[in-house]
This record gives structure tokens, C-alpha cells and sequence, in this order.
């Protein structure tokens, strides 16, 4: 190998190596090789639309009220479940009035397409999703001999994304 002279040398800048390969031979250029690369930092996120309102109900009228808003969904995990409960102790999953419940419990549309009562899994993934609208739909039967009382029916909710890989 008369006439040619090859080094290699190595060197490390923030992290990101680089090799560099030299050559003298006639006909031939220098030639560089580097590391490209990112991150993408562990994100769980639930944005919640606007508030949830079922209207007025209407007393000794058997009815199904029907309310929905919407969860915009961002996951880098590898799965995701966005989970709704109740974690009030007092009249779970009933609408409250002060001291007054509603008779029967609030619904929320599950991932299969049923109502349901809470806790309930609105939607799961097995991979990473950006900026996803999941629909949520609430239902809330009232029989003809419920006994309202005037004023506002009410319930927090507690809306859960989370992950077992991520």
C-alpha cells in the first residue's frame, strides 16, 4: 500500500461521537460519518372540552337526559387507557342537589359503545397517539315518580390517562 496513508481518529463532542476517516490516496476525498438523533420525553396528556350540562330536567316526566364533551388525548406510551370514575364517597355516581341524590346512577358511554356506570374505560390504545378527540357521552335516566328538587344536580368526575408500558 505504497502512497497511501489512512488514519482514524474518534472524537467525542457533547455527547455525540464522531469519526473521522482521512485518506490521502490521489482521486480520493476525506469522508465524515456522524450520529444523528432525538427524544421524546414520557408524555400523558388529557385536555377536558367544555363543561358537561344535561339541560333542565323535568319532573314526572320519564326521561333519558344525554350530555357529551370531549377528551383530546396525547400519549407516547406504548399503551394508554383514559379511564372516568367518581371518587366521592357520598352518593357515587348519582347527581347531587345539596343533600338530595338523584335515584338512579349517571352512565358514560364505554369504549364498546354501551352505557355504563363508573368506573368506566372510555377508550384504550396499544400504541402512541397525538392530539386524539375521544367523545365522552353521559346519560342520566329520570323516572316519572322521581322526586326533584329545585336547584342544580351536579358531580365531579375524575378523568385518568395512564400507561403500564411506558
Amino acid at each position: 500500500m505504497s502512497g497511501l496513508i489512512r488514519s482514524r481518529r474518534i472524537a467525542l463532542c457533547a455527547g455525540v461521537g464522531f469519526v473521522l476517516a482521512c485518506s490521502t490516496a490521489q482521486g480520493q476525498s476525506p469522508s465524515q460519518q456522524t450520529s444523528l438523533g432525538s427524544a421524546v420525553p414520557a408524555t400523558l396528556s388529557v385536555t377536558l372540552g367544555a363543561p358537561v350540562s344535561m339541560g333542565a330536567f323535568q319532573a314526572g316526566v320519564a326521561r333519558d337526559y344525554l350530555a357529551s364533551t370531549t377528551a383530546t388525548v396525547t400519549s407516547s406510551a406504548g399503551n394508554a387507557a383514559l379511564i372516568v370514575q367518581d371518587t366521592n364517597p357520598y352518593y357515587t355516581n348519582r347527581l347531587v342537589n345539596g343533600s338530595y341524590a338523584l335515584s338512579q346512577e349517571l352512565q358514560v358511554k364505554n369504549n364498546f359503545g354501551a352505557y355504563q356506570t363508573m368506573p368506566a374505560g372510555l377508550r384504550f390504545w396499544g400504541a402512541p397517539t397525538a392530539g386524539e378527540v375521544v367523545p365522552v357521552e353521559f346519560k342520566q335516566s329520570i323516572t316519572a315518580n322521581e322526586p326533584l328538587r329545585t336547584g342544580a344536580y351536579s358531580k365531579s368526575l375524575i378523568f385518568t390517562l395512564s400507561t403500564t408500558d411506558p
